[in-house]
């Protein structure tokens, strides 16, 4: 759901992420085999529908089953294409293991690979295989401590299989979904991470230096304000200030709110979905309205 760094396009050092799951909000991924001459794709996210053809049609290439597949997807309303929430690599993750498993193949992550899938941040193919709340190591490095790229070695074990699972939290995580904006995607995506990476080697360490310090001592030992300065230090660099910079007035208005109230607040991936914390379970969340749903998680579900 969340990012401190994009594990590939930061480019200076080894990088990951930290992300959670949200379970409030199932997928349901079904598929079985037919006597068509082409796969059926049912799915409500249009513009997923083609990509979930053509990894349908790849698999089948690989596998050579003669098989081809009618593919039912149900997403909640809410998880729409482009919103920040990392639905769409969910999405294609659960569609392969899903082919896999009807086909009795193993499947593993760095199979992904293989598809186009997970190939510049690690966090979403992480949290399909370790659900919960993580914080994960991105992808592994060469001799040279240059990270594998997945576009350009073509051998296993790229991700880097160290994640650290926080489970037992007793706080909230705070989610304000956009009902109808979405972030930018496509060509204007790829300028946006163009022009703002890599990141300078200064705010790579400066990044994790808060995350070992403030961060994770937070959520070990059970320190809100700790955690929270950390969080708050981290997306003060890197490309996070970037990111609320290329938001909505209506956005920006809402990330304002959910800072004052609960002290931090920042952008999901490239937003427009905000996400925040709480120390107190029973606290009242803004009244949903025209432009934003919010809800509070708690963090002890992410086992």
């Amino acid at each position: 759901m969340f990012s401190l760094d994009l594990s590939l396009l930061n480019g200076n050092m080894k990088s990951g992420s930290m992300g959670c799951s949200l379970f409030n909000f199932p997928i349901k991924i079904y598929v079985k085999v037919i006597k068509d001459h082409e796969n059926v794709i049912d799915c409500e996210l249009i513009g997923l529908r083609e990509r979930i053809n053509d990894l349908a049609i790849l698999f089948e290439k690989k596998v050579c089953r003669g098989h081809n597949y009618h593919i039912k997807i149900i997403t909640p309303k809410i998880l729409r294409e482009h919103i920040g929430l990392g639905s769409s690599t969910q999405v294609c993750v659960g569609l392969l293991r899903a082919l896999y498993d009807l086909e009795k193949i193993k499947f593993c992550m760095d199979d992904l690979l293989r598809y186009g899938v997970g190939t510049v941040s690690a966090c979403g193919a992480q949290l399909a295989f370790n659900p919960g709340f993580i914080i994960e190591y991105g992808y592994n490095i060469n001799e040279k401590g240059v990270c594998l790229h997945p576009e350009l070695y073509d051998y296993r074990e790229v991700f880097d299989r160290g994640v650290i699972r926080i489970t037992n939290c007793e706080w909230v995580l705070v989610v304000a979904i956009p009902r109808k904006m979405n972030s930018i995607s496509g060509i204007m995506e790829e300028s946006f991470w163009a022009l703002n990476y890599p990141d300078t080697i200064d705010n790579t360490l400066n990044i994790n230096y808060y995350l070992a310090q403030n961060v994770l001592p937070g959520l070990f030992c059970k320190d809100f304000q700790k955690f929270i300065d950390g969080m708050n230090s981290i997306v003060e660099i890197g490309t996070k200030v970037q990111e609320e910079n290329i938001q909505s007035e209506t956005t920006k208005k809402y990330l304002k709110l959910l800072k004052e109230k609960f002290g931090f607040a920042s952008i999901s991936s490239l937003g427009p979905t905000i996400y925040s914390f709480a120390e107190n379970r029973k606290i009242k969340l803004p009244k949903n309205d025209d432009d934003y749903i919010f809800y509070k998680i708690p963090m002890g579900s992410f086992k």
